[in-house]
């Protein structure tokens, strides 16, 4: 059998990149004295279907985190690609020094089931309650219960349609992609 082609060595700092891309998405919160924030999120994954967890990678230093901690609340909104810069920016700046909401700036409206605001922007809401906390290296894994979704009718049935929503993907740094608007069903 003919070998492939080569292969180089990778530095482990760099290793984790090779996982992407990765939805990224846009996690608001409300401070407990009522300050509204957003953090980008691109690290997040389903944990559990019963009951419905996800699971957040964090650093312990972000605004968010403590209001997470502190409230045990937020909201992970779905962005769409032409909010690329946007998720960017929100990622790139702290809620310790500015008010994202009025910089970005992002439309707060109100939750169903939580204090923290929904993006109004974004094509679908999350909303959870801290469920647990684990420490794992340099960041903190926050798993969230949601106790509520919602998406715009017509963008997702069973999956997403494509033909309307394009997701927004980091890729590492600061670039980012979409996906094709091919969608393929496998059987077997």
């Amino acid at each position: 059998m003919p070998e492939g082609p080569p292969k180089i060595t990778l530095p482990l700092n760099q290793s984790l990149h090779l996982l992407h891309p990765y939805n990224a998405t846009l996690v608001s919160t409300k401070t407990p004295d009522g300050q509204n924030n957003v953090m980008t999120i691109a690290w997040i994954i389903p944990t559990s279907v019963d009951p419905p967890l996800i699971t957040m990678s964090v650093r312990k230093s972000r605004f968010s985190y403590k209001a997470i901690q502190e409230t045990g609340e937020f909201v992970v909104n779905i962005p769409t690609f032409d909010m690329a810069e946007k998720v960017l920016r929100a990622g790139r700046t702290s809620g310790k020094n500015i008010d994202k909401f009025a910089e970005l700036p992002f439309i707060a409206r109100k939750a169903k089931m939580v204090k923290a605001p929904l993006i109004e922007e974004c094509v679908a809401h999350l909303e959870c309650k801290l469920w647990k906390t684990f420490e794992a290296g340099d960041h903190d894994l926050i798993i969230g219960e949601i106790i509520a979704a919602t998406v715009i009718e017509g963008y997702f049935t069973k999956t997403w349609d494509i033909t309307k929503f394009r997701p927004v993907q980091h890729t590492g740094q600061e670039f980012f992609t979409t996906c094709s608007l091919e969608t393929v069903e496998i059987k077997f």
